[in-house]
């Protein structure tokens, strides 16, 4: 009888070590749902974006751009949302507005009053239209 070596477990290829890591981006999901997002970043950084399914990468980022945002790294949270806005395909209307909202907070009004335009004048479809065209009449009040 020929005995075969116990199968190692510590061995891992290249090839999965590679993967997107989707316990890691689940963890990151339920700290961020859970409001810690410190943890929520430290999970999401760690996930390789690049192999995550699109859905799921712009989803990362977006939640990365909030995380960060609560934490008041506005620049960071901007450079986020600006992924989604210039690569992503999912949820562009959704990061313009809140790219909009970001701005207004950090008093550049011309550029929140851009981005809203943008969800206006290209996604007219959007779930966030009427949003969009809430936050530009709040902007009508504010210049005049």
């Amino acid at each position: 009888m020929i005995r075969r070596p116990p199968r190692s477990t510590h061995c891992i290829s290249s090839a999965a070590s590679d993967v997107y890591k989707r316990q890691a981006y689940m963890s990151g999901v339920f700290a961020y749902q859970k409001e810690d997002y410190k943890m929520a970043l430290t999970y999401f950084t760690s996930v390789n974006i690049n192999l995550a399914p699109e859905k799921t990468a712009e989803n990362i980022l977006y939640w990365m751009a909030d995380a960060y945002q609560q934490s008041a790294d506005y620049e960071t949270a901007l450079s986020l949302l600006n992924q989604i806005t210039e690569t992503g395909k999912r949820r562009i209307d959704d990061a313009l507005v809140q790219k909009g909202l970001l701005h207004r907070k950090m008093g550049q009004e011309d550029l929140a009053i851009a981005a809203f335009q943008d969800v206006v004048s290209l996604y007219p479809e959007s779930e966030y239209l009427r949003l969009a065209q809430m936050e530009l009449k709040k902007s009508d009040g504010m210049i005049q």
